[in-house]
Parts: structure tokens; sequence; C-alpha cells
């Protein structure tokens, strides 16, 4: 195992956490994210593509998500304030993609998460190539004085 100053204190706690889950407390975990996997599947069969926000607010300051952090529920917290609506795909593994359309008045990039159905990434990658192509974003950098001074 690795030692604790190999670890962020949030993942060493996070790790404590998954240790201390009983077998009987992991299967139905895994039940309920199988059982939202379908539940998804069946809603997206109706829908070419869904588009949501990819996070809650702007980037926070330079800090805020700190993974050295004591309070393991503040982080959460912190965490899930931040990123509520991306968690659903990763865990159901439905393909998804987030793309900056737009960006803050300091210049940081705001993600549009777009998803697919099951098995059509194919989708994903035509529709990120349309995007890209009409409002091409590979040139946008933020303001570096800005990313210095770790204001954001």
């Amino acid at each position: 195992p690795p030692a604790d100053d190999e670890l962020e204190v949030v993942i060493r706690k996070r790790i404590e956490v998954g240790n201390a889950v009983s077998a009987t407390e992991y299967a139905t975990a895994i039940e309920t994210i199988h059982l939202a996997g379908r539940q998804i599947g069946a809603f997206m069969s109706d829908f070419d593509l869904i588009l949501r926000p990819t996070v809650a607010h702007a980037p926070p300051t330079l800090g805020y998500l700190d993974m050295n952090s004591d309070d393991l529920d503040e982080y959460l917290r912190r965490v899930w304030s931040y990123i509520p609506f991306t968690a659903v795909f990763n865990a159901t593994g439905q393909p998804a993609m987030s793309v900056p359309l737009h960006w803050t008045a300091d210049g940081l990039p705001l993600g549009s998460q777009f998803a697919a159905r099951y098995g059509d990434e194919s989708t994903l990658f035509r529709l990120a190539g349309q995007l890209e192509a009409s409002q091409p974003w590979s040139h946008r950098r933020p303001d570096e004085n800005m990313l210095l001074s770790g204001v954001r």
C-alpha cells in the first residue's frame, strides 16, 4: 500500500471509507448503478443527444477544491456543488463529451456537456467537429497574468 505521504489527504480518507463498506453494501451500490444505467439507456432511446452544463458555476479560486483538506465532508460538498451534472454519465458508462462553448469574463472556458445513446460515440465526434468548426476554441487561452496570480 502507498505510504501516507504518497497520497493526498482526501484520497487517503476515501480509501478508509471504501475499506469500511461491507460486501452487501458494495453489491447494492453496483446494483443501483446498473439500474441507473438501464434507466438512462431507456430514456435516451427517444433522443439523439441531450445537452447539460458541465459545471454548476465558473471555475473556483485556487485552493477551493483542496485535496489535502482534513474535512472530507466539506471537500465532497464543494466537489458535488461544482460538478453535479457529469457523474451520472461517468457511473453509467454513457458516452458524453464536454466542449468549451462559453467563456467567463476572465476568459476561462465553461463546458457544455452532450450525452448520446449507448454505443453512439460517433454522433458525439461528428457534433464536436461541427461545433469546433463553427465556433473554434483551440486558439483561446486564459489571461496569463490571471493564471500566474493564482486568483483562479
